[in-house]
């Protein structure tokens, strides 16, 4: 364009200045962007914002890499990178795992439901092999390739042997071929199937209680502290109590242990169900769902949670849980009883069908009861009476009751009351299960099977069990709450 005075030239001249100065500016940001985008409120950065780094760390653990690689975080945090195609080389992990008098701080790929385990050599009970440790002796010269539909497990060992459990730190790194939906959660770890199946946007609300919480209640900070990070459940048994991690459970009595899992985590069920907003529950809900869907996993590929004493409780509610707000088909079926019977909720409990021998052991070692708690279970019940059996065994005449370790069944009636809350008791199909719980739980009331509230962390969590449990117990579908519904928030239309 020809300029005709110099008025023209200038303006002209200020408008290529301003255009210019306007794209250095949007240049800028772009680069700050990319480089100081932060992960909030559990969604990951969107494809065009993914970031590159040399190293992640998280839960005191950090894999290197031989070249820049580019990352994101699933909605729980855990991290996933992309393997352009020719996999991903992590040419450290720290801590380091060597060869030594004692192979640890070990890391597997996408361990199955067995026990068998590369972690740590000197792990009481799992069988150790150095086949198994993807993290042995690797070095810039001998990295590791990670692919894409790999999960990769790394663990900070305890440095004394034998320990339960025998981990402290325990981190995810999970590769993908393509960058996930932002607010996509991280799939199971163990098994080769990587398919990005729930998202932050399936999240129903509706699905969970409005009830009044009692006075009392326990801050719902605490508990998205305490399931912040993964509880590893690809261990079945309980050898799988020696895997876990313990700076992921602080707070508990018995880190670790199945049964005291069970007990805090479906106290977190419970904060669920209350009327608090969906903003105050959103966090908690996505470690929790997390949990579900790592729960789901584990049976995918063989894992169990049945018929142990103190193992195996309170998985079936966390299934639960996923199974009404996500409302998967696979979730809903591993719940049916008849279909797969893996809980302990329900592989514990049967019905008399005669008389049974009139005395009971109480402990592991097989003593004799004498403890005035386990009286009732020492006596002949009425035939079809619900019963709790330590391995499923009800009418032997030399049946080992073990009553101690049947106490701890009440941990799971928080969970289960979550359940019914949920509508769940349908998909459940183990009514008996419901029926101990609530005989249990009348006996706790009653003092015959120990101080009412001592299997349940709080006073909280058992006055809120007497105020709701015989207004939900027997319904398939959740009753008028105390309080009037709340309106849902956050809602998003999919695509």
């Amino acid at each position: 364009m020809k300029c005709t005075n110099k008025w023209q030239f200038t303006l002209i001249c200020l408008l290529v200045s301003f255009a210019c100065n306007n794209l250095k500016s949007m240049a800028s940001a772009s680069t700050s962007l990319a480089t100081d985008f932060k992960v909030s409120n559990g969604e990951t950065p969107s494809q065009e914002m993914l970031k590159t780094t040399n190293s992640i760390s998280q839960n005191s653990i950090t894999w290197t890499f031989s070249v820049p690689v580019s990352y994101g975080q699933f909605a729980n945090g855990d991290y996933f990178v992309i393997d352009p195609g020719s996999g991903v080389k992590i040419n450290s992990i720290n801590p380091a795992s060597v060869s030594s008098a004692r192979s640890m701080n070990g890391s597997m790929i996408n361990p199955g439901g067995n026990i068998n385990q590369g972690y740590d050599e000197g792990m009481y009970g799992a069988a150790y092999a150095d086949s198994l440790n993807v993290a042995l002796d690797i070095n810039s010269n001998r990295p590791l390739l990670l692919r894409a539909g790999e999960s990769l497990v790394s663990t900070r060992s305890l440095a004394t042997a034998g320990a339960r459990p025998q981990i402290s730190d325990m981190a995810i790194l999970t590769c993908l071929s393509s960058v996930p939906a932002s607010g996509a959660f991280r799939p199971p770890y163990v098994g080769s199937n990587k398919t990005i199946s729930f998202n932050i946007s399936d999240i129903n609300y509706s699905a969970l209680g409005i009830l009044n919480p009692l006075t009392g209640a326990p801050d719902i900070a605490i508990y998205e502290t305490m399931m912040q990070k993964v509880w590893y459940e690809a261990m079945p048994g309980w050898i799988g109590q020696f895997p876990r991690a313990t700076n992921h459970m602080r707070g508990m009595v018995n880190i670790g242990y199945s049964s005291d899992m069970g007990k805090w985590s479906n106290v977190a069920l419970l904060l669920l169900q209350c009327n608090y907003t969906n903003t105050q529950k959103k966090q908690l809900l996505i470690y929790m769902l997390q949990y579900a869907i790592d729960i789901s996993g584990c049976i995918v590929n063989g894992v169990t949670f049945t018929d142990n004493g103190g193992h195996g409780h309170g998985r079936k509610s966390i299934l639960a849980l996923g199974a009404a707000v996500f409302n998967n088909s696979t979730m809903i079926a591993q719940l049916d009883h008849a279909k797969y019977g893996v809980f302990g909720e329900d592989t514990l409990i049967n019905a008399v069908t005669s008389t049974y021998y009139s005395k009971t052991a109480c402990g592991y070692n097989g003593t004799f009861c004498s403890d005035p708690k386990a009286q009732y279970n020492s006596k002949s019940q009425p035939v079809g009476t619900p019963e709790w059996t330590f391995d499923g065994t009800i009418n032997s005449a030399n049946a080992n009751r073990q009553a101690d370790y049947r106490d701890a069944y009440g941990n799971n009636i928080a969970g289960m009351l979550s359940a019914l809350i949920m509508g769940q008791e349908a998909h459940w199909n183990r009514a008996i299960s419901f029926d101990y719980a609530k005989r249990f739980r009348n006996l706790m009331k009653e003092g015959t099977v120990g101080a009412y509230g001592e299997y349940t962390p709080s006073v909280w969590v058992t006055a809120m069990i007497d105020a709701y449990w015989d207004m939900y117990l027997g319904t398939t579908s959740s009753p008028p709450a105390s309080k009037s519904p709340i309106a849902p928030t956050e809602l998003r239309i999919k695509p």
